[in-house]
């Protein structure tokens, strides 16, 4: 989901891992930011998929990070 700097409109979309379970997701908010998914897929078995965030400027969000 994402939402515009008041977070008065959401969107949501995907799917991201479309045909696998995701069983767990985290932040961290060090450094840059990273988000970690853990999935099961049928085919390829257990993945935990990293992706790192660019950094988030504090003018535009509502909430200061």
């Amino acid at each position: 989901m994402s939402a515009d700097p008041t977070r008065k409109r959401w969107e949501t979309s995907g799917p991201h891992f479309a045909g696998s379970d995701v069983f767990h997701m985290a932040y961290d908010a060090r450094d840059r930011g990273t988000v970690f998914a853990a999935i099961n897929s049928v085919i390829w078995g257990s993945e935990l998929l990293v992706d790192h965030l660019p950094p988030i400027n504090s003018v535009d969000c509502a909430v200061n990070v």
